[in-house]
């Protein structure tokens, strides 16, 4: 798996996927309270390991083991949880009937879950097709319990269950309630409520087409579709403006076939003046699905007649594309230059203009690579890509070797777009053209400002390697005034979170749930009442509380998740900037001991391993990548096979790639055998590691005069590029943190 960090606000915690039918809302109050509630627990207690075992394997021993705590405890807050556990596991194991028993046996217990009870009793009673104890269950859910997150959800429950019992305004009237934020289940359940009843029916068509044309991405879009189809009102005319939102949303999310069935409909509906438009996105449908005999196709049916600059843009886009994939470089480029003339400023040519770039960066044509990115940066300057490709068209300036007009570029990365994620990378190059010309003052300028302002970054750990090895005595005194400029007009180190890790004062409600629920191992529950908690209120503990909560559950990758997502800036700032707490679970050490041994042995470097594991698998011993490898170190069953018979390891089949210590020692001696295949070079063994051993050989071969920084720097793969960056970093990260020593 190769994991990037996510740019979502702070302490928005990664989605949980929940272990019932239901996924619970965010919520905007607190649960309410006794006026007097009892002290925090801690979230061990004599259940958990039971719960933890059963949730985990439902076998007739796991059952026996909470059953005898429920039985033990009779009404008592435990006997509450061991309930839920139960009916949580027959869940799991689909039976319904004995989940809403062990869930009605929960309710009561001290009531300070009985909302738990109630809901989940109520979505086992939905998957019976149960509606009337649905609507039994939830007839006072919002009375009974005031605030509880679980009130968006149980509306959506119980309105569809009024629904299955022709109550269609009593359904209504309870979403409408519900209705902000926008959520799409609970908007296709009110556009049934609405159309069932003649009164309404027009705001019921409304809300199913918001649905369907503004949320094409929903799973309850596609639903709501059919509806409106089978009641004749999915039009939108004249020209389909609402289409075409909606068919651009489903491309971009590379949701084809979808996007395919859409333009089929249209061309079929539409006037002869729209269907050239709805064909032409068709073939950029089919292009982009690798399906090039069917663009081709379609792209013939085109009237010869002279076309819309639209549609003109659509056509020429796709034939490049094609073009290129076919590798006629000639075609292609003629496509691009009457691209340029026909259509120079849609925004299919900017991105003809990067695909090209990327066809060329890989073919190893630099100069065409370089045009092509610049093109599209100055071309079009406020597109959210502009800095990207003019980075990239830099550094290509950089391997071209022009350097003056690649230091003149570094300058403008960092003036024209001083907050992308590119300048770290220019003032690391720019530094290294001036020390190349000797005035070592100003490079020392530049990479002690990279170093202090981009703490972490892969570029400020090259900056300090290169500051130990200027001379003081070489060249002028002073920088230029100009880089002084430049330093000084670099945007500020941004504020670190407030983040707290001590909850011995905090008396809050959702805290004494969220831990009551960890003591039973409910633990995706007990993180989402934590969520609301931030949600709802300044909680700065709510963090690193639920790092505690999922890491005590063995749960150590989606802390780390948890909190990449929540403070995604992480490597701006040093280690006094957030608890240690909060660092130690960014850069957790778990199997520690036998990644030090088996790195030894393999004479590696612990960190660099632990490092290469969090960026493969975040420490998810469960990790399965698309390409189907497996575990901590992500490891192909046929190369698992193939070193297993190398250490003589016994018995080994692909389900050993899911044991942390099998995984380790597998895999720190395949990065061994990339490392001596490279020579000792731990860059292109990190390389090879992610791309392929006969690509990085490749590479290497292009341009065997870079040194490695520039290699790196030159990989045309971004996710190899990147991970690389990645991985080194990390190393400097952990051994900040943890020293040098294992």
């Amino acid at each position: 798996m190769r994991c990037r960090p996510s740019l979502i606000p702070l302490l928005l915690f990664v989605s949980i996927t929940f272990s019932t039918a239901q996924k619970l809302p965010a919520a905007k109050h607190t649960v309410s309270h006794p006026a007097k509630p009892a002290p925090i627990p801690s979230s061990d207690s004599e259940l958990k390991l039971p719960a933890h075992r059963l949730l985990a394997a439902r076998n007739k021993t796991n059952y026996a083991a909470v059953e005898s705590i429920a039985a033990a405890h009779k009404n008592d807050q435990l006997a509450q949880l061991a309930w839920m556990v139960l009916g949580q596991a027959h869940s799991l194991d689909g039976d319904w009937k004995k989940a809403a028993d062990a869930f009605r046996h929960s309710r009561g217990h001290a009531a300070a879950l009985d909302d738990y009870s109630d809901a989940l009793l109520a979505t086992t009673l939905q998957a019976q097709n149960d509606s009337s104890g649905v609507i039994e269950t939830l007839a006072d859910f919002e009375q009974l319990h005031p605030g509880s997150i679980w009130a968006r959800d149980m509306s959506v429950v119980m309105a569809n269950a009024l629904l299955e019992s022709n109550r269609q305004d009593a359904a209504a009237g309870l979403l409408v309630q519900h209705r902000a934020p926008y959520r799409s289940d609970i908007e296709l359940s009110l556009g049934r409520a609405w159309i069932a009843n003649t009164q309404t029916s027009e705001l019921g068509i409304g809300a199913l087409r918001d649905l369907y044309f503004d949320h094409p991405l929903a799973n309850e879009s596609q639903i709501a579709g059919q509806l409106l189809r089978g009641a004749g009102r999915l039009e939108d005319a004249p020209s389909y403006p609402r289409y075409r939102t909606r068919i651009a949303s489903l491309i971009a999310a590379k949701k084809y076939a979808d996007a395919e069935d859409d333009l089929h409909e249209l061309i079929k509906r539409s006037d002869p003046v729209e269907q050239p438009f709805f064909a032409a996105t068709l073939a950029l449908t089919q292009y982009k699905a690798n399906k090039i005999k069917d663009a081709k196709r379609t792209l013939s049916s085109l009237p010869a007649q002279p076309l819309s600059q639209d549609v003109t843009a659509l056509r020429l886009y796709v034939e490049a594309g094609i073009a290129r994939s076919e590798d006629d470089d000639t075609t292609s480029k003629q496509r691009m230059d009457d691209f340029r003339a026909a259509a120079p400023g849609d925004p299919l040519f900017r991105d003809a203009l990067i695909d090209s770039g990327n066809h060329f960066l890989l073919k190893q044509d630099l100069a065409t690579a370089e045009q092509r990115y610049y093109e599209a940066a100055i071309r079009f300057p406020n597109s959210g890509s502009a800095a990207i490709y003019h980075w990239k068209a830099s550094w290509l300036s950089y391997r071209l070797g022009r350097k003056e007009e690649a230091a003149q570029r570094f300058e403008a990365q960092i003036t024209k777009f001083p907050g992308s994620p590119d300048v770290p990378a220019a003032l690391y190059w720019l530094a290294r053209l001036y020390a190349q010309q000797g005035n070592t003052a100003a490079a020392r300028a530049i990479w002690s400002k990279l170093s202090d302002r981009y703490r972490n970054y892969y570029y400020s750990e090259l900056a300090r390697r290169d500051l130990r090895s200027l001379s003081a005595s070489e060249g002028p005194a002073e920088s230029p005034a100009s880089v002084t400029q430049l330093l000084d007009a670099l945007p500020p180190t941004p504020s670190a979170p407030t983040l707290a890790t001590n909850v011995v004062s905090v008396d809050d409600p959702h805290l004494r749930r969220a831990r009551l629920l960890a003591s039973a191992s409910l633990t995706d529950f007990a993180v989402h009442e934590l969520q609301a908690a931030s949600q709802a209120e300044r909680a700065p503990w709510a963090l690193a509380e639920t790092a505690r909560i999922l890491i005590s559950d063995d749960r150590i990758h989606t802390a780390l998740r948890t909190v990449k997502t929540a403070v995604p800036n992480y490597s701006q700032w040093d280690f006094s900037s957030m608890p240690r707490e909060i660092w130690e679970t960014l850069f957790p050490r778990p199997h520690w001991q036998t990644l030090v041994q088996q790195s030894q042995t393999n004479k590696l470097d612990p960190a660099l391993m632990a490092a290469l594991i969090r960026q493969e698998s975040e420490f998810n011993p469960g990790a399965v990548s698309p390409a189907k490898a497996l575990g901590l170190m992500q490891i192909l069953p046929s190369v698992g096979k193939q070193l297993a018979k190398q250490t003589k390891m016994k018995g080994f089949n692909a389900n050993k790639l899911f044991d942390p210590d099998v995984n380790i020692k597998l895999g720190t001696k395949y990065f061994r055998e990339i490392t001596d295949a490279e020579h000792g070079e731990v860059v292109y063994a990190l390389a090879a590691y992610n791309a392929g051993e006969s690509r990085v050989t490749n590479w290497r071969a292009a341009a065997p005069s870079l040194d490695t920084s520039e290699f790196v720097e030159s990989i045309p793969f971004t996710e190899t590029r990147e991970y690389v960056m990645a991985i080194l970093r990390n190393q400097m990260i952990y051994k900040k943190l943890y020293g040098n020593t294992p």
